[in-house]
């Protein structure tokens, strides 16, 4: 990987090589077909292969005189060569705008991959675009307001066989040499040189020597002849001409280098005279205004021109600066320094011209002169910071004369600022600066047409993708974008090329909506091809996306399923297609199998095996003599029996905003040699219909009938009738209830089938969830033998607080908590046995009772011995007395009636209870009726927050009957607040948690509304519908109560078919409502289809501001009609 330094250094060579000497090869027909044939080059690709000259001067050097102080020493220069056709055209109007761009158009075609590549992950840019950048900067090249690209030397070259000729060939030559070269050539801004190629023979040695007499001795002479013959492969003599690497070195040395220190001389003469040194800048300063103004009203005029006019015709932006003009001196001569090296000197002198130029408001020039200091600054290693401010202020110029120009001055100022954004892109990428970069590239892209807007916004993402880490989400936007202006300008294989490459970014990352545009875009493209099976492909990609309107899902719902018939009735078969819709979430699948342990419900699967083992171990051990060898049986696998259910229970997520019908549900199964036969297994099949966002568990069975290996590989329905499947790629460590006998291989769920075993089912009947304590229960247990042999040896351990009827209870060991009973009865194959089971509370609360049952195969056919059924109850102790609260309010006072009910069987008595008063009630009566009124058969009186433990002061007992009631009233007129507490002393636990509120009254306490229109109409078309609804809360109670109100899930019955968002909050608070008083709260939504809408997941909790009361209600369901309507 290159480093910062090695970047930084690339970027200042190909920089320094856009600022070196330019030579003009001006070859005549028959010297290019001389090369063509000799050497099958081209004469500019044999010169630019040596276009590199290292030690000149016999490694010395060439020392050169500019204004600096000191002088410059070469020691080795750099020759761009270019031969003088197109490559000198001068943007002068609209229609050679119009023609470059066609050019550049071609060379993007010829670079055009020739096939579509994905693999998007390689750092080196895309060739066509490098070409492409290379055609623009050479199409910008010899304009009139820079002079890098002017050619310091014109290289006629001729056939030897045109030597005695050679002076009427060369005004043919230069008869069709641009203006721009002549006007160079006539002006002294460029050398004439002629040089002759061909064989070498005693004729062409006469015939040099008469043309070197002719030509006589000039100032800078070169050789007359050049031998290319060193560029042929096989080289048989060498001809006494100079070599090829000789010539160029003695073009650099006595002729260019010469040249340039010549012409700076000459310049400075001219800039010295007039701008130069304090004196000349403070005259500049107090006349140019003036002087600048009367030289342009004399151009408008048509006068002639004069010598310190700026401008060469009219004062426009982008008109040539008058070649006598100080301002021209001062930009060819900047240009020449930096061919040399002087950069400090070029960058003074650039300043200088800066200034005038900004003066007389000519910003297209002024703009070239900051990008040229920019560079000066880089190139010679003066200031980075510089640079990129110079950089900046060109940038700035040529936006500006974008906005304010029209036609051929917009389009050329929007080439010049494209050119100077590729520039300082690639600078800031040499430095490491990729957000920068890419935040110039998209300035740059928004003034550009379609097609190069494309290939900004490309080279856009390339910035993105080699930040770190890399900015992946905007790389795919800056993709996708780039496709769509391929799109436009019709370049519909470079969009394409686009998709795929934003594809592959931003799959798999949840960006649905890009997703969506660009599987859409390339399903369409291949299907507008043809290629059916390729677009499948991508449109079903679509119907995945989530985060989109249902609407859309529904439209790619229908053209995928259109699409599919399409491709099977093109391959003749219905093949079945691995979709991910909807979601199995595989890393929490459960299987359910007979196994050694079989479980009652799932409830009893839930629980922990060291619950199970602790009872299970107080099972006798079995004799030895009766435990059979595991074979056939592999330790790391699971078990089950031939001819029993295997149960796989699946969560399933429907994340579209429609519904999803499966029908033909089923497992995919593989089997070994002796379940090969389909009579040997057999698969459920099922219907599952999804709702929008649904989420429930599917449960399918298959049933093997003869023993082997059985695998669960995956499963399949169809949907619309679409056959999909879906393969198992479960977490070990996740998809089954007991790790310690699941594993799982490569993904397959693998059982050994093992032969057949008794099975025993156990009904029952009437178990409640809720008791008393104390309170005996008894149900009925209906005992089944579901399997296929018949079964005997029943032994059971239960919970102490059951008892099993018809079985014979067993000693159990010293300090076992658990009681051990056994049957004496066999059971055959379907047969029933039917028993009782009684169950008593010891305490309150809520708890579990376990009971594990275990058996034997009547015939041991099998490797297994026993097999254990396990069952486990919960159940909710309640206490053995009621106490309901109730208020009894009047006008003048406001009292609390307690009610002690005793709903058991017999009678209870309660010996020294004890009170706990929180509240500010200081004393109670009881009476035995409620009409009794002030009866005083029992009063006391205790201070607030304190507990008597022994309130009955003339009474040592509460006696309550069987279904009998006391009543306890406040005596003090105010309003009660606390909790009572009555424990008995004899068993030393609670008997009951006083309530201050009956259930009966407490939706009768805090009233809620949802109030709403009843049916509304929406074009969907045009954005989501949003909804206020309001929510109304009243309070029915005496004092203060603070409510919060909650939107929770909705449930999975609901009837939603609407696409529902809340956009507030989803719950609040509302302080202080007092009685009778109303409150309002306003719920915003947003609905993004149409359809029936179910509000019903609205709940409100409550409480007073003491917390003596307290509740929760449910408001109650609001539909609401949706109708989709068009304009």
């Amino acid at each position: 990987m290159r480093t910062k330094e090695s970047s930084l250094a690339e970027y200042k060579a190909w920089l320094k090589e856009r600022w070196s000497p330019l030579v003009a090869l001006i070859p005549e027909e028959e010297a290019e077909e001389y090369c063509r044939d000799e050497f099958n080059k081209d004469l500019k690709d044999i010169f630019l292969c040596e276009r590199r000259v290292k030690g000149l001067n016999k490694g010395l050097g060439v020392p050169i005189r500019t204004p600096a102080e000191y002088p410059i020493r070469l020691h080795e220069v750099t020759i761009r060569f270019c031969s003088a056709g197109s490559e000198f055209s001068v943007l002068s109007d609209a229609s050679d705008i119009i023609a470059a761009e066609n050019q550049l158009v071609d060379v993007l075609h010829q670079h055009m991959p020739e096939e579509e590549r994905l693999d998007d992950t390689s750092e080196d840019l895309p060739v066509y675009f490098e070409r492409y950048c290379e055609a623009l900067f050479d199409t910008l090249r010899f304009q009139v307001h820079e002079t890098q690209d002017d050619p310091l030397i014109c290289l006629f070259v001729m056939h030897v066989s045109s030597i005695e000729t050679w002076r009427q060939k060369l005004e043919i030559l230069e008869q069709n040499l641009s203006p721009k070269l002549l006007t160079l050539l006539s002006g002294g801004m460029a050398q004439r040189h002629v040089i002759f190629v061909g064989e070498y023979d005693e004729k062409v040695d006469t015939a040099l020597k008469l043309y070197e007499e002719e030509k006589g001795k000039k100032r800078y002479s070169l050789p007359s002849y050049v031998d290319l013959s060193q560029e042929r492969e096989n080289t048989i003599k060498s001809s006494p001409g100079m070599q090829l690497v000789t010539f160029v070195e003695a073009l650099s040395s006595t002729c260019l280098i010469p040249f340039i220190e010549e012409r700076i001389r000459e310049l400075e003469v001219v800039i010295g005279s007039s701008r130069r040194g304090l004196k000349n800048q403070l005259k500049t300063f107090l006349f140019r205004k003036s002087t600048s103004s009367q030289s342009s009203m004399s151009a408008f005029d048509g006068s002639e021109e004069s010598e310190h006019s700026i401008y060469s015709q009219s004062s426009h932006q982008f008109q040539e600066l008058n070649k006598a003009s100080v301002e021209a001196a001062m930009r060819r001569q900047s240009d020449l320094l930096m061919m040399v090296g002087d950069y400090n000197t070029a960058i003074s002198t650039l300043k200088l011209l800066s200034a005038d130029l900004k003066s007389d408001k000519l910003y297209f020039h002024y703009a070239s002169a900051q990008e040229c200091i920019g560079v000066a600054n880089i190139v010679g290693g003066i200031s980075l910071a510089t640079c990129i401010g110079h950089f900046k202020e060109s940038f700035i110029r040529y936006a500006g004369l974008i906005e304010a120009e029209k036609g051929f001055g917009k389009s050329l100022a929007t080439l010049y600022s494209t050119r100077l954004s590729l520039t300082w892109a690639r600078l800031l990428s040499s430095i490491g600066r990729y957000s920068d970069a890419s935040w110039i590239i998209m300035r740059a892209h928004f003034n550009e047409g379609s097609l190069r807007a494309g290939l900004l916004l490309e080279y856009s993402s390339y910035f993105q993708a080699q930040q770190v880490p890399p900015k992946n989400r905007r790389r795919g936007f800056h993709l996708v974008l780039a496709g769509l202006r391929y799109g436009q300008s019709n370049e519909m294989k470079l969009a394409s090329l686009m998709h795929r490459k934003a594809i592959k970014v931003l799959d798999g990352r949840g960006w649905d909506v890009m997703e969506e545009h660009l599987h859409e875009a390339l399903g369409q493209e291949y299907r507008d091809a043809g290629e059916n099976a390729k677009a499948l492909q991508h449109i079903a990609s679509t119907v995945t996306c989530m985060n989109i309107p249902g609407h859309l899902q529904s439209h790619h719902m229908s053209h995928f399923i259109d699409l599919y018939g399409k491709v099977a009735e093109e391959m003749g078969t219905k093949s079945r297609i691995e979709l991910d819709l909807p979601e199995f979430d595989t890393s929490h699948l459960r299987i359910i199998s007979g196994g050694e342990h079989d479980y009652f419900d799932g409830a009893s699967r839930d629980i922990h095996p060291r619950v199970w083992k602790e009872m299970e171990i107080c099972f006798p051990r079995v004799p030895s003599s009766k435990i059979l060898p595991k074979v056939n049986k592999d330790a790391s696998t699971n078990s089950s029996y031939a001819g029993e259910d295997i149960l796989v229970a699946l969560p399933v997520y429907n994340p579209l905003k429609i519904d999803i019908e499966l029908d033909d549900l089923e497992l995919v199964c593989s089997t070994s040699d002796q379940l090969q036969a389909d009579s040997s297994l057999t698969c459920s099949r099922e219907y599952q219909h999804l709702y929008p966002g649904e989420k429930t568990m599917i449960y399918l069975k298959c049933r093997p009938l003869s023993t082997g290996v059985l695998k669960i590989e995956g499963l399949r329905w169809r949907m619309g009738g679409i056959p999909c499947e879906k393969i198992f790629r479960p977490n070990i460590s996740k998809w089954s209830i007991e790790p310690e006998n699941r594993t799982l291989r490569g993904g397959e769920i693998e059982f050994q089938i093992l032969p057949p075993m008794p099975r025993l089912k156990i009904g029952l009947t009437s178990f409640p969830e809720e008791v008393n304590v104390g309170e005996v229960v008894e149900c009925e247990i209906e005992m089944t033998n579901a399997g296929a042999i018949s079964l005997h040896n029943i032994t059971a351990i239960a919970s102490p607080s059951i008892t099993l009827s018809e079985a014979i209870v067993e000693d159990m060991k010293e300090g076992s908590e658990f009681r051990q009973y056994r049957y004496n009865f066999q059971l055959p194959v379907s047969e029933k046995s039917k028993s009782k089971l009684t169950f008593r509370a010891e305490h309150p609360g809520h708890q579990t009772v376990y009971i594990v049952w275990k058996y034997e195969p009547l015939v041991q056919v099998g490797c297994q011995p026993s097999r254990m059924l396990r069952l486990a109850k919960r159940i909710h102790a309640l206490p053995i007395l009621d106490l309901r609260a109730f208020l009894i309010s009047s006008a003048e006072t406001e009292k609390l009636l307690l009610e002690i009910h005793n709903a058991q069987t017999s009678d209870i008595i309660l010996n020294q209870f004890c009170l706990h008063n929180n509240s500010a009630v200081t004393s109670f009566e009881i009476q035995d009726q409620l009409d009794v009124g002030a009866s005083q058969e029992l009063s006391y009186g205790i201070e607030e927050g304190t507990i008597c433990e022994d309130a009955m002061h003339k009474h040592k007992h509460l006696h309550l009957l069987a279904n009998d009631s006391k009543y306890l009233i406040s005596q003090k007129d105010k309003s009660p607040m606390g909790v009572l507490y009555f424990t008995s002393r004899e068993t030393n636990r609670e008997a009951f948690v006083v309530s201050p509120l009956s259930r009966e009254s407490e939706e009768h306490c805090i009233l809620g509304q949802l109030c709403g229109p009843k049916s509304l109409n929406h074009n969907f078309s045009k954005g989501p519908l949003s909804i206020n609804l309001e929510l109304r809360i009243q309070s029915q109670l005496h004092e203060t109560v603070d409510a919060c109100w909650i939107i929770g899930q909705t449930p999975k019955q609901a009837r939603v078919t609407t696409n529902l968002i809340w956009k507030g909050e989803k719950c609040g608070m509302v302080h202080d409502i007092q009685p009778m008083e109303k409150r309002f709260i306003i719920l915003d939504t947003l609905v993004h289809s149409p359809g029936l809408l179910q509000i019903d997941n609205i709940y409100i909790n409550w409480n007073t501001r003491a917390h003596f009361q307290a509740g929760s209600i449910k408001i109650k369901s609001s539909f609401i009609t949706i109708n989709h309507v068009s304009d």
